[in-house]
């Protein structure tokens, strides 16, 4: 039982949540990325994409990220648990005029989380295709806003920093202010990422971990051969996007005006990341609960899904469903028996409208309901419930919703009944 005053204590330490109003949709503008963009984007590591929001849209970003950055103005909400250390950055006194920074604002605000899972749809897939990887996961966000004259951002690289492992790791960058060479707009090394797997393979699968402090130049000391490497800026309007690799080293200009420039980034990993040790954005708590080389980072709760590839469902008639991948490399991306009785056959497949539930009807007259959520993202779905529908083999099936319920299964079976 909490006490009162720990209750106290408690409400004390968490910050005011400044209502907002509901989300409106689509949260961004409709891409689509050609082939050009995606080998593109793999050659020198960064996707630019004017135009990400329209007007509105960006206006309504800048509501929720603003609002949520306001409520945890004070330094010691950073973090989205009060009074965390940062364990990435150095040089505190400089560092902390680089930009204010506010890490996991979708852990304290859900008008935040909504944001961006609703722009998973497009943010989400655009980092899938240009990755190569089937699922996306939300490791954190921030909110990045160079101050007036704030000082300029280190070169980097992200992953090293991070507490997982990953070669397709990838970050999006949102311009909520137009991003110009006098504000401190982004800075890439273009190809620099092919460098960096380079020396993790030949360093035993392992990133030198550079701190981010006030010498621009330390980036060099893990990798000198990039000293002479030439340098891009990325000026953006308002409303683009730049998505970069994990591996690409980047960094940003000092803030040379008496205004101030505004970003929001969504920091992506793939499926089944691993806890490599590094407590990064972590709480206190979970770092004592993790297990190096154990740990996996598929909590929804903490992790949430940004985007799933969709998946082409076929039946065999040996009962096996397949499901293939209907983007980028066409792959066989799992399979599955489905009837419970050996020999029988499934004619008939549907899933409910939230692709939530699979619903299938066999040969025996059987109907079968699996938890599809996070298949191919997993190994096998979770078996929910089967019954015994019709005495003879069930050729129809579909959800049904009526009045906003769709947990209602119509089926239809050569005993010439239509069951609801």
């Amino acid at each position: 039982m909490i006490s009162k005053y720990s209750l106290i204590r408690l409400i004390s330490a968490l910050p005011t949540i400044t209502p907002t109003p509901p989300l409106t949709v689509p949260v961004t503008n409709s891409i689509s990325l050609t082939m050009a963009d995606i080998n593109s984007y793999r050659e020198i590591g960064y996707h630019v994409i004017p135009n990400l929001l329209s007007p509105s849209q960006l206006e309504q970003w800048r509501t929720i990220v603003f609002g949520a950055v306001k409520d945890r103005a004070e330094k010691k909400y950073k973090f989205s648990t009060v009074n965390e250390e940062d364990h990435t950055n150095i040089d505190f006194d400089y560092y902390d005029n680089v930009f204010t920074q506010r890490v996991s604002l979708w852990q304290t605000h859900n008008s935040v989380k909504e944001l961006l899972l609703e722009s998973g749809g497009v943010i989400g897939k655009i980092a899938a295709e240009l990755e190569g990887i089937d699922c996306v996961r939300i490791w954190c966000d921030q909110a990045l806003i160079k101050e007036p004259f704030a000082n300029p951002t280190a070169w980097h690289l992200d992953i090293p920093y991070w507490s997982f492992t990953s070669l397709h790791a990838i970050s999006v960058w949102i311009a909520l202010d137009d991003a110009t060479l006098e504000n401190g707009c982004m800075y890439f090394m273009p190809g620099s990422h092919k460098v960096t797997e380079r020396r993790y393979y030949a360093e035993n699968n392992t990133f030198t971990e550079i701190k981010i402090g006030k010498n621009l130049s330390d980036i060099f000391n893990a990798y000198p051969e990039l000293k002479t490497w030439q340098t891009v800026a990325v000026p953006m309007k308002a409303g683009s996007a730049s998505f970069h690799s994990g591996l690409l080293i980047h960094g940003a200009g000092a803030n040379m005006t008496p205004g101030r420039r505004a970003a929001m980034t969504i920091q992506m990993m793939p499926d089944n990341m691993v806890f490599n040790g590094k407590q990064n954005i972590l709480t206190k708590k979970q770092m004592n609960e993790l297990q190096i080389g154990v740990s996996v980072f598929n909590d929804d709760n903490l992790n949430p899904i940004l985007y799933k590839k969709p998946c082409l469902l076929i039946l065999s008639e040996a009962s096996n469903l397949y499901w293939w991948s209907l983007y980028g490399e066409r792959k066989d991306m799992g399979m599955f028996y489905g009837p419970s009785t050996p020999g029988e056959s499934i004619l008939s497949i549907c899933a409910d409208a939230t692709n939530r539930h699979l619903i299938s009807g066999d040969t025996h007259g059987e109907i079968h309901i699996w938890n599809i959520e996070d298949y191919c993202c997993s190994t096998t779905p979770p078996f929910v419930h089967s019954w015994q529908g019709h005495l003879s083999p069930i050729i129809f099936c579909e959800c049904i919703d009526y009045k906003g319920d769709d947990s209602f299964i119509l089926t239809g079976s050569t005993d010439h009944t239509v069951r609801l």
